[in-house]
């Protein structure tokens, strides 16, 4: 009894330090010891997120803890249980974090607290700025508490951004501080389809680097032994393929660090500079659907008057479109089946590759009418004949990086209507159609025209009514588009004759 009370006795302090592993598995509501102060936008604040089935993970397990874009700004705080500092035993505090949108790239500060919870007391601060490369990878993040040995600290990870997008962070370690420390905030960048740049902080001067293609055994990838700086270059790389990179520190003798990793991707192999050739081709009354819909990408062009009209300086692709004889046309993008993507982003140009112009309101990147998901550009006024190049460029799933591509393309005369009748009241059936097309609209129909994939009207009828049938047996096999005329309104439905 004696010795178990003992034993009882010197484990008690042990059990006062707080160490954790903390993965935020098991539910999605905050961890026992946890806090969450949502100090700023009340709309989104640090919560746990299962990804189980999603377009990213989280570093380990399926759970991690994220916060959101606000349209105001965040002043929130993720708090730990609190940490009573013991050398060789939590002297250390750990995370992996990610910014999973590179257009909106999401930072947070690592602060310390040593007396309460409260966002107030956080005036110690570790990191101001923990800013990993957006995407789907995690980077891990360490730091020295010897500092406050014998003392009760927390640590807050405080965002304080404006609608950019989602900061995750994953496993945090109350840990020991190892006698010789691993490399920290290890990062790839510079990334291109055949080369990296590895990046990592330390006072060490000496470390370790092995990397392959992610899963690959270690001690069967690439070492390269790195005695001067902090980064080093990692060729060559294969193209559009996921590495796993590890460093350590090496502290002299045998005495070495545990390894930190880093996973990214390469780019894919760059598409051919002469879009004019590469370009797909994009008919009247035609449209694209693939999922992915691969094409050509701006690249490396040799063209330099390409304008801008998105944050994105590369259109992901390209279509060729000849001008129909009424010198009409419009271009709209919308959602393709199982895509999480949220929108597009269309330009048209005229002219030749080393010499690209903008047409006249050439950039939309919303559908005002919302009539569609995505976008919708409409031109009027142009060259019949003329070939114009239409650049899609596509925003990235809401949910988390995804594959672009995903969306479907189509053309038509901008003079057949824009689609401003009320969706809800108007119904035609059947499609395809053999003989009899049913149309009706609550509003009342005036007139129905009827126009083939070049743009050529050829059928007409005066209605006046709320129904209509319009007799479409004449006319050949094909895609028809059917122009219903309510008024001032206009609604665009694309039928198919059998």
């Amino acid at each position: 009894m004696k010795r178990k009370l003992l034993f009882l006795f010197l484990l008690a302090p042990l059990l006062g330090f707080s160490q954790f592993n903390q993965g935020f598995e098991g539910a999605t509501t905050i961890p026992a010891g946890w806090t969450v102060i949502n100090g700023g936008d009340a709309a989104q604040t640090w919560a746990v997120i299962d990804f189980t089935g999603g377009a990213v993970q989280a570093h380990g397990g399926t759970n991690a803890m994220s916060i959101r874009y606000g349209a105001t700004a965040h002043n929130d705080f993720l708090i730990t249980p609190s940490i009573t500092v013991t050398a060789g035993v939590n002297d250390q505090i750990s995370f992996w974090g990610r910014s999973r949108d590179p257009l909106y790239p999401e930072t947070i500060a690592v602060k310390l607290s040593t007396t309460t919870a409260d966002a107030a007391s956080f005036t110690t601060t570790l990191a101001a700025t923990v800013a990993p490369p957006s995407g789907a990878y995690f980077v891990k993040y360490s730091y020295d508490l010897t500092a406050f040995v014998g003392q009760t600290v927390y640590i807050g990870f405080q965002s304080t951004t404006t609608d950019q997008f989602v900061f995750d962070i994953d496993d945090v370690v109350s840990s020991a501080l190892p006698a010789c420390v691993e490399p920290n905030a290890v990062t790839a960048t510079n990334i291109t389809a055949t080369a990296a740049t590895l990046n990592w902080t330390s006072a060490a001067t000496s470390f370790v680097v092995e990397y392959g293609v992610q899963g690959f055994t270690q001690g069967t990838g690439t070492i390269v032994n790195v005695t001067t700086g902090t980064s080093t270059a990692l060729s060559p790389l294969a193209s559009n393929t996921v590495y796993t990179a590890y460093v350590k520190t090496n502290c002299g003798g045998n005495n070495e660090s545990a390894w930190s990793s880093v996973n990214f991707k390469t780019l894919p192999t760059p598409a051919p500079n002469d879009i004019c050739d590469t370009a797909l081709p994009l008919t009247i009354g035609a449209t694209f659907e693939s999922n992915p819909l691969t094409g050509t990408s701006v690249g490396a062009t040799t063209s330099t008057t390409i304008p801008s009209c998105s944050s994105s300086a590369q259109y992901d692709v390209w279509f060729s479109l000849v001008v129909p004889a009424d010198g009409n046309v419009t271009i709209q993008t919308d959602q393709a089946p199982g895509s999480e993507n949220d929108d597009t982003i269309i330009a048209a140009y005229r002219g030749t590759c080393a010499a690209l112009v903008a047409v006249p309101t050439a950039c939309n990147d919303d559908n005002a009418d919302e009539e569609s998901f995505f976008s919708k550009l409409a031109l009027t006024g142009l060259t019949p004949g003329e070939t114009l190049y239409i650049a899609v460029w596509q925003y990235e799933s809401i949910f988390g990086p995804a594959v672009r591509g995903e969306f479907k393309i189509s053309a038509f005369n901008a003079s057949l209507g824009t689609g401003t009748v009320d969706a809800p009241k108007f119904s035609f059936y059947p499609n395809p159609v053999t003989d009899v097309l049913n149309l009706s609209y609550q509003n009342g129909i005036s007139e129905v025209a009827v126009f083939n994939v070049l743009g050529q009207q050829v059928m007409q009828k005066t209605v006046n009514e709320n129904e209509s049938q319009l007799n479409m047996s004449a006319l050949e096999q094909g895609t028809y588009l059917v122009k219903v005329t309510s008024g001032n309104e206009t609604k665009m439905i694309k039928v198919l004759k059998k």
